[in-house]
């Protein structure tokens, strides 16, 4: 016999299955740009209001180099940039998460090398919130497009601080 949904307990693991679909949903986002989009998409729209010869010019250079698309709005370092540093805050928030969890403490230096570990992820939630905050204020972009991983994030923070809590009770006797 099955137990109701509205029954259950979160499960004692609940904050790893999130943070694997955090990681992702963040790594799939970084591998669309963001959802940006270049603002022009043909050169030819480049044109507009010159003057025929430099016109010419232009779409000579641009085809020469094989250039079919041009971006107006931000360097490519950029997306590039950001894109880095989420990878990067990411998979130093699962190193976090998985070394807590590898930790079961009999020891007070043991609960405190997890404690340190959970406080690590936390941390790098906060990083990562404030990354995604940054692409928000420089790339042309809606906010709502974040608004799955936001959640995520947030959900994530409450499960570890959470399951921080609940080891607060359980080794709090440990010397």
């Amino acid at each position: 016999m099955s137990v109701l949904a509205r029954d259950r307990s979160v499960s004692k693991l609940e904050f790893y299955h999130t943070a694997l679909k955090l990681r992702k949903s963040l790594y799939f986002l970084a591998m669309r740009d963001f959802g940006t989009k270049d603002k022009v998409r043909d050169v030819q729209a480049l044109t507009k209001g010159m003057e025929p010869q430099d016109a010419d010019l232009l779409l000579g250079v641009l085809e020469r180099y094989h250039i079919r698309r041009v971006n107006m709005y931000w360097p490519e370092w950029v997306i590039v940039r950001i894109r880095e540093s989420i990878c990067h805050e990411i998979d130093l928030f699962m190193q976090a998460i998985e070394r807590a969890k590898s930790i079961w403490p009999q020891m007070r230096a043991e609960y405190e090398e997890r404690r340190v570990s959970q406080d690590r992820a936390i941390g790098c939630l906060d990083s990562l919130l404030s990354t995604l905050t940054l692409a928000i204020d420089v790339l042309p972009i809606d906010a709502d497009k974040f608004r799955v991983q936001v959640e995520l994030i947030e959900k994530e923070r409450a499960l570890l601080k959470g399951w921080r809590k609940s080891d607060n009770k359980r080794f709090k006797s440990l010397k």
